[in-house]
């Protein structure tokens, strides 16, 4: 089976819901919710986790790219601009700021009040996304928020990248992906100087937009790929995964001082969007793939308060690694699906509606939204 599926302009028809994107999306929270209950019990996979974020930067790029590229291939247009930015204010934001109220008020404050205005500040930042634009990895006051302190100066200069990059050839394109990542592993080898002299500075590796530049760079390559979809990519699909998860459960080398399993992760995690974006699921996989693809980003920012009540009753009633995790993953899937339905969509499409009720009706159609890769109509 091959589809081709649409490219669209804001005002243009809804883009049809891409499947194994979204099934790629569930799968990589899925995997950075697991590495987090292994390590909780001290089993580390550094590759699981790392780059299981790093899945979704290539995600971020492409899917944005077969959203919006076509708006921002030949100029930047106020009306375009405002939507693109008002749609990914309105994905990102709600469900950001309220993980963070949830972080404050359940952290331990102390008596200090000094402790406490300064965990209140650090709420603000990254309920607000403001902790974007100052190293973010030291500012999150959210297990895992830091990555979105990454992708939201992404955000604010994809169009421009777009206007850059729609007309390259893709040979050139590609050589700037290389350039990029010998870019980014000159960076990483002085970042880990420095976090070596000083182990509070570890969090230098997660708050350095160049160190995630390629990424994003192999994203925006990626949508140039061919876009016939055949179900035979889902084999190295899984492989890619595989590679992975299995990386540093068989290899115990630190991924920032080794840029040879750097690099090979990075091209694991990009063969895996790319056969994700070639591949065509069988009708069995739909349904659980949208249910995935719906709930991924919440799952990645809830599922640390889901871990912490599991762990804590499985402690209560003498149970261990095992008993956590038997209630930790239903638990963290049922509270992503709630916080999805009862909050992240209803006030999406809330915020949404405020900008399309003075717009004619032809100018009402927007795209959905690249962060779970399907049309505003199949909300």
């Amino acid at each position: 089976m091959a589809e081709r599926p649409p490219r669209q302009r804001l005002g243009g028809d809804p883009v049809p819901r891409h499947h194994p994107l979204d099934l790629l999306r569930g799968v990589a929270a899925l995997g950075i919710a697991a590495y987090h209950w292994l390590a909780s019990v001290g089993v580390v996979i550094e590759s699981l986790g790392t780059f299981g974020v790093y899945l979704f930067f290539v995600l971020s790029a492409l899917t944005m790219t077969m959203v919006y590229g076509e708006d921002f291939a030949a100029r930047i247009a106020g009306r375009e601009l405002k939507t693109f930015y008002w749609n990914r204010l309105t994905r990102i934001v709600p469900l950001l700021a309220a993980v963070s109220v949830a972080s404050f008020l359940l952290a331990p404050h102390g008596s200090g009040i000094r402790l406490v205005a300064g965990q209140l500040i650090s709420a603000f930042l990254t309920g607000s996304g403001l902790f974007a634009l100052q190293l973010p990895g030291y500012l999150s006051n959210s297990e895992g928020a830091w990555s979105l302190g990454i992708e939201l100066p992404f955000y604010l200069v994809f169009p421009m990248l777009c206007l850059m990059t729609r007309a390259m050839p893709a040979r050139r394109l590609a050589g700037f992906v290389l350039v990029s990542i010998v870019v980014q592993q000159m960076l990483l080898a002085l970042l880990h100087r420095w976090a070596t002299d000083d182990p509070t500075r570890f969090w230098d590796y997660y708050s350095t937009p160049l160190t995630f530049l390629p990424f994003f760079l192999v994203g925006l390559l990626i949508a140039r790929a061919p876009t016939v979809r055949r179900g035979l990519y889902l084999f190295p699909l899984i492989g890619a995964l595989a590679a992975i998860v299995m990386f540093s459960a068989l290899n115990r080398t630190e991924l920032f001082t080794n840029p040879a399993a750097y690099v090979f992760l990075t091209a694991c995690a990009s063969l895996a969007v790319l056969c994700a974006y070639r591949s065509a699921l069988p009708r069995s996989l739909v349904g659980p793939s949208a249910f995935v693809g719906n709930i991924s980003y919440a799952l990645y920012l809830t599922h640390p308060f889901s871990l912490r009540f599991s762990l804590a009753v499985a402690t209560r009633l003498g149970g261990g690694a095992t008993a956590a995790g038997m209630l930790f993953f239903p638990l963290a899937l049922a509270i992503a699906h709630l916080t999805f339905a009862l909050y992240e969509r209803p006030v999406r499409g809330y915020l949404r509606s405020l900008r399309s009720r003075d717009r004619p009706v032809s100018a009402r159609a927007v795209p959905g939204d690249p962060a779970t890769s399907y049309s505003r109509a199949s909300e």
